[in-house]
């Protein structure tokens, strides 16, 4: 007698991921989109104060509630925790819409996901997976090659779930062993970038209207240093290049939007000092080693608006973070050096000695894992650049740019 498939799926995915997958918790169902309620003036509400005690990092810190509306935030980790737990969170999601309940195919569904979010990593995620699955791919080809499922466990076992007729069960167990995995974290390095999630949600029981539908736009985060320096204040570097215009947001009761926050700590255009009152912003000394607490705050641009809504300022709870001095890399600059100069004599036999007499040197990145030498020359047909990349743990030579000058 021929073994039924999902008998035989269950028993090659225990298998292959045994002793590293979790039991995966069921599936949630997406919600519908939420109708639009009638419009109804909100008074605009006074500041709310953060809550007085840290949580720890895995926790959500949730600000006081003002008329019906809260704020929370937190901190997920650098870019790997995210990594899992974004994924985790669109296989569950991914899982669901394509099992039995809703039966919707992958790339439709990944189509549907992505519109779920305004921004950020399952965004990415998301559209990426879709662009890989309407080009004729299997999923397991889709998350291979987009590299948003990087270890060979998992992906072996959702290759026996979708070649046994079974992909939405696989699904479900790649999510809950990415859970299994993702670990959040409240200790950085010096330079590395932190990720948050901000969340809003509505707890009162009546739909409630923002300002505009753009609010993740309109948060940043307040970083005050144990040691007692002046707080500062980080938002997101690229604002400036973003155009939007003005439109509500309808927020259901008990409805609940959340987008990622990346604090970058390597760019200093994201952060400023807390100004004064009627005081200009200024650059921050330091964002470096120590005991940090972070605070976000939602602020629409312009309270005096007459748009008939929720508008008002309102805070999270705080998350205590440390950030601890970036430790010496593996490879020396000594040996990075070295490395350098024989790469170049290997691509430019014949200009090598030329290249290497300019004024050059290599460089340790901001991420701390690799070191960098960029050179410059004229072969005297046109100038020329290249770009080098060193792994600052293994001295491998990880990235080689020969790129053409002007």
């Amino acid at each position: 007698m021929q073994m039924p498939s999902r008998l035989a799926y269950a028993l090659a995915v225990a298998l292959l991921a045994a002793g590293c997958a979790q039991e995966s918790a069921p599936a949630r169902p997406v919600p519908p989109p939420p109708v639009p309620p009638a419009s109804a003036p909100v008074s605009a509400p006074a500041t709310a104060g953060p809550a007085a005690v840290p949580p720890k990092p895995a926790q959500v810190a949730w600000g006081e509630e003002v008329t019906g509306l809260q704020i929370g935030l937190q901190v997920i980790g650098g870019e790997e925790e995210m990594r899992l737990r974004s994924m985790a969170d669109l296989s569950r999601t991914l899982a669901s819409l394509t099992g039995q309940e809703h039966g919707i195919p992958v790339d439709r569904a990944l189509h549907q996901i992505a519109d779920q979010y305004d921004s950020g990593y399952v965004w990415r995620a998301a559209q990426r997976l879709a662009m890989f699955a309407q080009g004729g791919h299997t999923f397991t080809e889709a998350l291979k090659r987009s590299r948003l499922i990087t270890e060979a466990d998992l992906l072996d076992a959702v290759r026996v779930g979708e070649t046994a007729g079974e992909l939405p069960a696989a699904i479900a167990q790649l999510a809950g062993s990415l859970d299994g995995k993702a670990q959040s974290r409240g200790t950085f390095a010096e330079r590395e970038d932190i990720f948050t999630i901000v969340s809003i949600r509505n707890t009162s029981e009546r739909a409630l209207t923002l300002a505009d539908s753009v609010w993740p736009y309109r948060v940043h985060l307040t970083i005050e240093c144990q040691d007692g320096s002046p707080p500062i204040r980080y938002r997101d570097p690229t604002l400036g290049s973003k155009s939007w215009a003005l439109r509500p947001l309808m927020l259901p009761a008990g409805g609940e939007r959340a987008v990622t926050l990346v604090v970058q700590a390597s760019n200093p255009k994201g952060f400023s000092q807390e100004r004064p009152p009627n005081g200009r912003s200024v650059s921050p000394a330091v964002f470096l080693a120590g005991r940090w607490t972070l605070t976000a705050t939602y602020e629409p641009d312009d309270l005096k608006s007459a748009v008939p809504c929720w508008l008002g300022r309102i805070s999270s709870g705080q998350v205590a973070i440390e950030i601890t001095p970036k430790a010496a890399p593996a490879v020396s600059e000594a040996r990075a050096r070295e490395v350098a100069i024989a790469t170049v004599k290997k691509r430019y036999p014949t200009y090598a000695d030329e290249i290497l007499q300019k004024d050059w040197k290599v460089r340790l990145l901001a991420d701390g894992k690799h070191w960098e030498a960029v050179w410059s020359w004229d072969n005297g047909i046109r100038g020329h650049k290249a770009e080098l990349r060193i792994d600052a743990v293994t001295g491998e030579v990880k990235q080689f740019r020969d790129l053409p000058g002007d």
